[in-house]
């Protein structure tokens, strides 16, 4: 019951946010149609957002305890790419982050759920800090003498970035006041080792944070790795723009901070798949800058995104497939 409150609030702030930057801004349809049925920008969306999923589920693949090889690499991205199918078709993009983690660990017999989830927590949590830090470098070699907003943006987004950076000294004092010693992976195996179900979980956790901890590499090619996700989806959002408005022109740091805050603000699970409240915005953010019609820019971004990921069907159909035989 709770869940279907949550899903009718979700829908009725879609509906009301679309109705208002309708009309506050109006949608110029035609020319979304224009550039989502063009074979080239399609084929530049989709080789742009596959080449996101390839180096996603390496990273991905990179916090799972399993030796990297190419077959073990292709059963992650046929994963990966089928959870985002999953997260299109239903309500809640946990549906598809719960799949992944489920299929992920039976597909490697040595891996445990425990595992397989601490993975997708680190990835959201890099993904978090990405969007964040992106915005925040940029905010501050922006021209902020006529746009106010920007700089109470650039205040609680440097808070945010204390905030992420401060994560790790709260683990450690998790760690030192629910834990009397740092338990070993043998202690964790073992059955007799607090039975309590959310106890087990959080030391499961805690000692996945201190493999991590101990190898600084693996934060290195994490953050790298975030960071160019974050400047190809850039990429993709200014190549929008330079086909419906040519002569209206971004620097790179201005698209960095205007396309990465605005595409924040649409992943908040607020609304169904970001509808709505990613119109609001991309419409509001570039309306300051003397854009009028940022709505058009997230809606031919969620179109396109849309197909690509109910093309991830065809995994999720043949792992069904092969699962039956």
């Amino acid at each position: 019951m709770k869940n279907y409150i949550i899903f009718t609030v979700k829908i009725i702030i879609t509906i009301l946010t679309i109705y208002w930057v309708y009309d506050r801004y109006q949608y110029n349809f035609e020319q979304v149609a224009d550039i989502v049925t063009n074979p080239k920008f399609f084929f530049f969306f989709f080789s742009l957002t596959f080449l996101k999923l390839l180096i996603t589920t390496f990273r991905y693949h990179l916090l799972l305890p399993i030796e990297f090889s190419l077959q073990s690499f292709k059963k992650v991205l046929m994963t990966s790419w089928a959870s985002t199918f999953i997260s299109n078709i239903a309500p809640s993009g946990i549906f598809g982050d719960i799949y992944k983690i489920k299929k992920v660990s039976d597909d490697n017999t040595e891996l445990s759920k425990d595992q397989t989830l601490h993975a997708s927590i680190l990835v959201k949590s890099y993904t978090l800090f990405s969007y964040v830090i992106t915005a925040f470098i940029a905010s501050l070699f922006l021209n902020t003498s006529h746009i106010e907003y920007i700089v109470i943006t650039r205040i609680y987004l440097g808070i945010f970035c204390v905030l992420i950076m401060l994560v790790p000294f709260f683990i450690e004092l998790a760690l030192k006041y629910s834990l009397t010693n740092y338990p070993s992976a043998q202690e964790l195996e073992s059955n007799t080792f607090h039975s309590n179900f959310f106890k087990r979980r959080f030391q499961h956790l805690m000692q996945f944070y201190l493999i991590m901890k101990g190898n600084h590499f693996y934060f290195f090619r994490m953050t790298i790795s975030s960071i160019l996700i974050q400047f190809i989806t850039v990429f993709i959002f200014q190549h929008i723009l330079n086909n419906i408005a040519p002569e209206f022109s971004f620097s790179l740091i201005e698209a960095a901070f205007h396309f990465t805050y605005s595409y924040f603000i649409s992943t908040l699970p607020i609304s169904v798949g970001g509808l709505g409240v990613g119109h609001i915005a991309f419409a509001e953010t570039l309306s300051s800058v003397g854009y009028k019609q940022g709505a058009d820019i997230f809606t031919i971004f969620y179109i396109l995104s849309s197909i690509f990921n109910i093309v991830g069907g065809i995994p999720f159909i043949y792992g069904l497939f092969r699962k039956n035989q």
